[in-house]
């Protein structure tokens, strides 16, 4: 679930902050209001960073079960997955290496960098 702040211009000391809340398991951002979710999360915020102002404006997006949470062995999974392809097959993706946009990107550049290199050695 994603939270973005959005400060409308301000002048100096004004930030845009996007926030986001949940983890695998752990339902319970899944069940406050937009409102709550907002006041708990700037509090949590607030307390770390030592923010003192109340955000000037919010759009909250829930995005329930929409990005993949990683199990504790991940790493270990997608390696022997990635060990196990024929050569010149790769995975890319975000239920490999990242959830983000620029995580996906990075991970289907080097998928195709390495399905490349695979075509290009097997020709010899």
């Amino acid at each position: 679930m994603g939270l973005e702040q959005v400060a409308r211009p301000g002048g100096p000391g004004t930030v845009v902050l996007r926030v986001s809340a949940g983890r695998a398991g752990d339902g319970r951002a899944l069940v406050l209001s937009d409102d709550d979710l907002v006041s708990r999360l700037h509090a949590e915020v607030a307390a770390a960073v030592g923010i003192t102002g109340d955000p000037l404006g919010r759009h909250v997006t829930r995005w329930t079960d929409a990005f993949p949470q990683y199990a504790p062995g991940h790493r270990e999974l997608v390696a022997a997955i990635e060990q196990g392809l024929p050569a010149g097959l790769e995975v890319a993706g975000a239920a490999y290496r990242g959830v983000g946009v620029p995580a996906c990107i990075g991970s289907g550049r080097a998928a195709a960098r390495r399905a490349v290199a695979s075509a290009t050695t097997d020709l010899g």
